[in-house]
């Protein structure tokens, strides 16, 4: 910016002693007093942002115009909105936005998609909606689940999760009816326990209306379940821990006498007076397992 003193230079038209101020801009952080007639002298000075409709005022020559006293008579923002001004402008975020990634995309997709499919079941959800509920285009949530399908099937592995901890740390070193008991999760809270609950309660009443659901869930649900159960059964086999002549049968005996007395269903009244009287009896029938696969001692 130029100083004052070189305003022949940026407007070197002759103007009168006295013409009309029209208005005041603001051109990067100075503000000019334009003056009307058939010439017009500019004053700069620096100044706060401000802003001040079109008047009509009488001044002299330019040396004898106060800038203070004038951006008093227009307005300026005082110290407290310029404080604010200030704080605003220390708020606003810097540098580009944070950018997230497609495993933390998929994963707020599949929360919100759960959730329309608790509000409309699945024949109502559909991918617009998601989309639309997501805050996304179509094009990315086509490009990180192809169809609502896929969704679905996100949404299954997600509840699997909650229903079996596996695959378990290779470090693991609890005794193999301690480690049941965990990869079961016998004892949730009850938060957690009422929402699974509730997805089970929902998808066998899908299931009753859709064979597409009834399949998705045998094969990506309680199929794939059982299956990394009986992997991990072979594992402590292999490693020792137990003696078990078909690890599939055994794992589809353990989800049987466990998740029969865990899960309660659609309309059947409660098994269990109380939480703690279920909890004993899982943790009976995984030492009943327990002492069933236990490596036999030698007799020799």
């Amino acid at each position: 910016m130029q100083p004052a003193n070189n305003i022949a230079a940026i407007n070197p038209t002759a103007v009168s002693e006295e013409r009309p101020i029209e208005r005041l801009l603001v051109v990067t952080g100075y503000a000019s007093a334009e003056v009307g007639g058939a010439g017009f002298r500019t004053l700069l000075f620096p100044v706060a942002l401000f802003i001040v409709p079109s008047r009509t005022e009488n001044i002299c020559t330019a040396s004898n115009v106060n800038p203070i006293r004038l951006l008093g008579q227009y307005g300026v923002l005082t110290k407290e909105r310029t404080a604010k001004a200030d704080q605003v402008a220390k708020r606003r975020p810097r540098g580009r936005p944070k950018t997230v990634t497609d495993e933390e995309r998929r994963a707020e997709i599949v929360r919100e998609a759960r959730a329309i499919f608790y509000e409309l079941g699945y024949a109502g959800t559909t991918m617009d909606l998601v989309a639309n509920r997501c805050r996304i285009s179509k094009q990315t949530l086509y490009r990180l689940f192809p169809s609502k399908t896929d969704l679905f099937v996100a949404i299954i592995a997600q509840h699997r999760a909650s229903m079996l901890a596996l695959p378990r740390p290779e470090d693991e070193t609890l005794p193999f009816d301690k480690t049941l008991e965990q990869i079961f999760m016998i004892d949730i809270d009850e938060d957690r326990e009422r929402e699974r609950d509730a997805f089970i309660h929902l998808v066998i009443s899908e299931s009753q209306q859709s064979p597409e659901i009834a399949m998705l869930l045998h094969t990506y649900g309680g199929k794939q379940s059982q299956q990394m159960l009986a992997d991990w059964l072979l594992e402590q086999q292999r490693r020792g821990v137990i003696e078990i002549a078909d690890a599939e049968s055994g794992a589809r005996m353990l989800m049987s006498m466990i998740f029969d007395a865990m899960i309660s269903r659609p309309g059947r009244p409660k098994d269990w007076t109380d939480r703690e009287t279920r909890l004993r009896h899982l943790r009976h029938c995984i030492a009943i397992f327990t002492a069933g696969v236990r490596p036999r001692q030698d007799s020799g």
